[in-house]
């Protein structure tokens, strides 16, 4: 989906990852912002088992890659991994194939 993503005629700040995004994924410890961030594949995977079980705790793991100061509930610490756009398109692809299937 990432893959895609790049291909699509977007401004490259909708696609990368939040300005002092850091540690976001287990393979690169760190600093994170230039790499791609649209969509949010922890909102897809939620989104796609919420369209299969209609469990609402799930609406919870994609607003937790946000930053504190975005989402003071719970969050990714002071530097989220993903802005609330790349949370919602992941969410929404991951429900519309979650009910495709």
């Amino acid at each position: 989906m990432k893959k895609l993503a790049k291909r699509l005629p977007m401004p490259r700040d909708i696609l990368k990852r939040p300005k002092g995004a850091r540690d976001c994924n287990q393979m690169q410890k760190g600093l994170c912002e230039d790499e791609m961030g649209m969509p949010s594949i922890h909102s897809m995977l939620a989104g796609f088992y919420f369209a299969k079980t209609k469990n609402a705790a799930l609406i919870a793991v994609p607003l937790s890659r946000l930053r504190a100061s975005d989402f003071p509930v719970i969050n990714h610490g002071r530097y989220g991994c993903h802005t609330w756009l790349q949370i919602s398109v992941g969410f929404t692809l991951g429900f519309l194939i979650g009910r495709a299937i």
